[in-house]
């Protein structure tokens, strides 16, 4: 039997239900999921659960909340909705009340936009920071549609929203936002999918109904609650996918029958995003994936109940090298536990030349000395992390042998060219030990100032503190650092 929420003069009647609609079928509701499609595209439901119509994974119930405007992650929670045409959004919030929007174009992307925030602020996160989401043609700020706010005072209530839009939607993104469950949705023209955060423990992903959506490019899925013990098969038809990040959904420890395997079969990825789902290899199929640049595949060893080696997972010992494609690899830390301690040198000698980006956040690798294999990383732009460096020894550690490192390394040359004749990796590199999201970690110690000796282009001096070594890295090897301000 099919149903359908019907929709009076005052809107969405969740308790109301009517055979034979051709809007809305197979509405399967209880305290966990809800799963369905739309026969008619162009409509998306959500269920959030809270007082607030777009709630977050900070903010749920107060629309006064205001984030702090540079540490950490929290931001005014939104929900945002691209197109390619213009058009209007019609709201249905589950209280009686029903609301049309316009979508608005962006100046410098030409989409046109629409953006529901869950509190009363009209910016994301810094008021100062401009532009605070975009700026519409006229070139004044874009203002998200102002809060919704449930007046019952039950906060454990699953509200269900619906979304209808009179044009084609390519985008849908939940930014800190926190759906219930899994958003129903039938749209065979969307490009883009980033949905996480969701507040249930226990849920249903109807992947064969994202499986329907075969245009989707980009696909950034996660839940809170048990992982899959398999990749889902329905992911597979997604064959034009290019960004796939479902990091914390797949339990990739049994490698021959979790599908890690199969990720190889989606040709055109070019981001893939596996941290956090203890793989313990770098399989060989992933040498096929020509086009992919960037695979993020660092191993969780917070689960006990997984059987999780430190230093040999992920192991690349089934590939001689990695795929030269990859500009950019992470495959040491986990989630914000820091207990990933090793350098995971089986990756030395497996083709890291390519390579740009070396990040290793969230570990606590041993700072005494730097592995070797970064010497091969001949294309190295960018290094470091952030929450490797949470107390003060190890953010002067981090310093002290990271310069020697770098001024003792045979090849080393105060210009782009090694004196070997290739690339100076290590000149003109972006360093970085900090972000503000995550501000635990330290300052070196001292102040930035020359060292005694010091001259410019031609002599490093004698520094004596951490940061007297920084001015140097700076000056002399034109060295980018990122680290905690003052």
């Amino acid at each position: 039997m099919a149903f359908i929420l019907s929709y009076g003069k005052n809107g969405i009647d969740a308790n109301k239900v009517e055979e034979n609609s051709s809007t809305l079928k197979n509405i399967h509701i209880n305290d966990s999921i809800f799963v369905s499609y739309n026969d008619e595209p162009n409509t998306v439901v959500f269920r959030f659960k809270g007082l607030l119509g777009i709630p977050g994974i900070d903010y749920k119930h107060d629309s006064t909340s205001i984030p702090d405007p540079l540490l950490g992650n929290e931001i005014n929670q939104n929900l945002k909705f691209y197109s390619k045409y213009p058009g209007y959004c019609n709201v249905t919030w589950d209280d009686g009340v029903k609301e049309t929007y316009p979508f608005v174009r962006d100046k410098s992307t030409g989409f046109y936009k629409i953006i529901f925030r869950g509190l009363d602020i009209e910016y994301r996160k810094n008021p100062n920071s401009h532009p605070w989401w975009f700026r519409k043609e006229d070139g004044n700020e874009y203002i998200p549609v102002s809060p919704h706010v449930y007046t019952d005072g039950d906060k454990e209530k699953i509200r269900t929203v619906v979304f209808e839009f009179t044009n084609k939607i390519d985008a849908i993104y939940t930014d800190r936002s926190t759906p219930y469950s899994f958003p129903v949705l039938n749209m065979p023209d969307l490009r883009v999918l980033v949905s996480s955060m969701y507040e249930a423990e226990e849920f249903d992903i109807p992947f064969d109904r994202i499986g329907r959506s075969t245009n989707i490019e980009q696909l950034e899925i996660n839940a809170n609650g048990r992982p899959f013990d398999r990749l889902p098969e329905a992911l597979l038809l997604l064959t034009k996918l290019k960004r796939l990040s479902i990091y914390r959904m797949v339990n990739f420890s049994d490698t021959e029958n979790s599908g890690l395997r199969d990720i190889a079969k989606l040709k055109n990825l070019e981001h893939l995003n596996i941290a956090d789902s203890y793989v313990r290899v770098y399989p060989r199929e992933f040498l096929n994936l020509t086009k992919m640049h960037t695979l993020e595949m660092d191993p969780s060893a917070s689960n006990a109940s997984i059987d999780y080696v430190q230093g040999e997972s992920p192991s690349f010992e089934e590939v001689e090298q990695i795929s030269p494609s990859l500009r950019s690899i992470r495959f040491m830390g986990s989630w914000y536990g820091g207990n990933d301690k090793s350098w995971h040198e089986g990756i030395q000698g497996k083709g890291l030349e390519n390579l740009t980006s070396f990040t290793f956040s969230d570990c606590t690798p041993p700072l005494d000395y730097f592995p070797e294999y970064i010497k091969e990383m001949r294309g190295l732009q960018s290094f470091g992390g952030f929450h490797i460096v949470t107390t003060q020894d190890r953010a002067n550690q981090f310093v002290d042998t990271f310069y020697d490192y770098v001024t003792n390394w045979e090849h080393i040359t105060m210009s782009g060219t090694a004196g070997d004749g290739n690339r100076n990796q290590f000149y003109n590199l972006r360093v970085s030990i900090y972000a503000s999201s995550y501000p635990q970690d330290y300052r070196p110690a001292g102040v930035e100032q020359a060292p005694a000796g010091f001259v410019l282009g031609s002599s490093n001096g004698t520094p004596q503190t951490p940061m007297e070594k920084i001015y140097v890295l700076k000056n002399n090897y034109k060295q980018i650092w990122i680290i905690k301000p003052e």
